[in-house]
Parts: structure tokens; C-alpha cells; sequence
């Protein structure tokens, strides 16, 4: 089985959207925050069976923590290259 990827979604300049895979039991966990003061982070705190509802509920609290409607200036969903550590 391959690896799982984190995804992330750029809202605007403000706000990162992430879903990150639970180790071990194959489900997901979402979170947004903040890139700019006061740098908060904050997460779903639910775990997600698929992927596009785990992104789903990012994009939710992206919005919530900047008020905006996702136009051009929200990025698409992006896989994250996974790091390469040494063996």
C-alpha cells in the first residue's frame, strides 16, 4: 500500500485548509489556519472516512476563521510531496 499524502488548499493570502491522514487506522483529520498574526491553528476535531469530505470540512473552517466566498483566488486541493528520509 502506498503512503498518504497530506493536502492542502490556499484560501486567499490569509488562510491554509490542510487534511492529514490518521496514522494507522485510514481515516483523515482537518484543520485551517492562519498564515499571517495571530497564526492560530484549528482542526475539525472529527475524523473522516474519505478524503473529499475531510477537504470539505477544512474548506468550512477556512472560511469561518476568514470570511470570504472561494473564488479564483482559492487555490485547487494539492497533494504535498512526501519528505525523503534516510533509511
Amino acid at each position: 500500500m502506498s503512503e498518504l499524502r497530506t493536502w492542502q488548499r490556499r484560501h486567499g493570502e490569509r488562510v491554509i485548509a490542510e487534511v492529514r491522514p490518521v496514522p494507522g487506522i485510514s481515516t483523515w483529520e482537518a484543520s485551517a489556519r492562519l498564515t499571517g498574526p495571530p497564526f492560530t491553528e484549528r482542526e475539525v476535531g472529527l475524523h473522516f472516512s474519505l478524503l473529499t469530505e475531510a477537504q470539505d470540512a477544512a474548506d468550512v473552517l477556512a472560511r469561518a476563521m476568514v470570511v470570504h466566498q472561494c473564488d479564483a483566488g482559492c487555490d485547487s486541493w494539492t497533494a504535498l510531496d512526501r519528505r525523503k528520509t534516510p533509511r
